[in-house]
């Protein structure tokens, strides 16, 4: 009989290299899984190992903020924060400890950047240059404090209510 348990792990400064674009999280996740297929990912820390997934995503949830994406010249480093599934026997040995079913993984996005409502990545501080100086203060007041994606977030909306197009695409600002 097999024992299903789930573990929430953590990768730090797992290194990607790029082109030098911008990559988005769910692109960096990709660039370390296949990194991790090809012999990496050895350096995944336990956070905790739990009974049920319910369990385990809200650990995920709480420690995404421990996470962080940082570009360095053509290389970027970022923590990979993943929920795996792990059978055990009666015995509490892993079963097949090579193979793994993810359930859900999760890197940052890259420090200074912001998603547009296309889910392209934003200089947010780029971003703020282009902003209508009215609404930016109205959401100021109204938001603060508050994460960068939540107010560019509701910057878009506002700016689209306004002008009635899309503030990221116009201003062509999006990676």
């Amino acid at each position: 009989m097999k024992n299903t348990k789930y573990i929430v792990e953590i990768e730090k400064n797992e290194e990607v290299k790029t082109d030098g674009t911008y990559l988005t999280p769910d692109e960096i996740v990709d660039e370390v899984m296949y990194n991790d297929a090809n012999g990496a990912g050895e350096n995944y820390k336990k956070i905790a190992l739990v009974d049920t997934l319910e369990e385990a995503r809200k650990i995920f949830s709480e420690n995404k903020n421990s996470c962080s994406s940082k570009k360095v010249g053509r290389k970027l480093t970022a923590d990979v924060l993943r929920i795996r599934e792990i059978n055990f026997n009666d015995e509490g040995e892993e079963l097949d400890p090579d193979g793994m079913e993810i359930k859900d993984t999760y890197a940052a996005m890259l420090d200074g950047y912001v998603l547009s409502e296309n889910d392209k990545g934003v200089d947010f501080e780029l971003a703020i240059t282009y902003m209508d100086d009215e609404i930016r203060e109205e959401l100021n007041n109204e938001m603060s404090p508050c994460t960068d994606q939540e107010f560019f977030t509701a910057y878009e909306k506002r700016h689209f209510e306004k002008y009635g197009d899309s503030f990221a695409k116009v201003y062509d600002i999006e990676c």
